[in-house]
């Protein structure tokens, strides 16, 4: 009896083996299987990325080419573009009908004070409607130079056909910032006072 016990124990013990091993290949195998994809997988991706990412860096890094010509115009026209204030204070003392200065600022500060002469319309519609026929160079000024509404409605006028040009310094520097526009030897010879126009005068 002792000794089919003892056979029938090692068959359970075998069969025991038998299934553990089953359990292993069934379920540990797939899970190292796709563990390893995935490296793989990742590992692949990674080295593409760095490799387009050094690609991207290098193309950054490669000098602009330059024509020199091109450029050359683009400054041109660039500087062409600007009108130099005191250009303007001499046509302010001479007036001239061939240049209208128009103000874009807003209503109430055009209002409170303005540059003489000037002409108070804040979008290029409403200054193209006002020309209308007439054969004039606007200039035009906004709060500081340069701003970029003052740009934008420069261009406008220019696509339609206007000759345009931007005042170098906005209302504020013309009328707070002389240091920055007019040459010390002028300071006491120009009244900028003079050509300012205030509400009620």
């Amino acid at each position: 009896m002792k000794k089919i016990k003892n056979k029938k124990s090692k068959i359970v013990v075998k069969e025991n083996k038998h299934q553990s091993k089953k359990v292993i290949l069934t379920i540990f195998l797939p899970f190292l299987i796709s563990f390893f994809v995935a490296f793989f997988l990742v590992k692949i991706f990674y080295q593409k990325r760095t490799i387009f990412f050094k690609k991207s860096l290098s193309e950054k890094n490669q000098p602009v080419k330059i024509n020199v010509g091109e450029l050359k115009k683009i400054l041109e026209l660039e500087k062409s573009l600007y009108f130099d204030p005191l250009n303007l204070i001499e046509r302010l003392k001479k007036p001239d009908e061939k240049i209208v200065l128009v103000d874009i600022r807003d209503k109430e500060s055009f209002e409170k004070e303005h540059i003489k002469t000037a002409v108070n319309f804040k979008e290029a519609d409403e200054i193209i409607r006002w020309l209308k026929s007439k054969k004039s160079t606007v200039v035009i000024y906004g709060s500081y130079g340069n701003d970029l509404k003052t740009r934008t409605v420069a261009y406008q006028l220019i696509n339609q056909g206007i000759q345009t040009k931007i005042l170098s310094i906005g209302y504020n520097e013309f009328r707070h910032l002389k240091i920055l526009w007019l040459p010390q030897s002028l300071w006491d010879k120009i009244n900028l006072e003079d050509f300012i126009e205030r509400k009620g005068e």
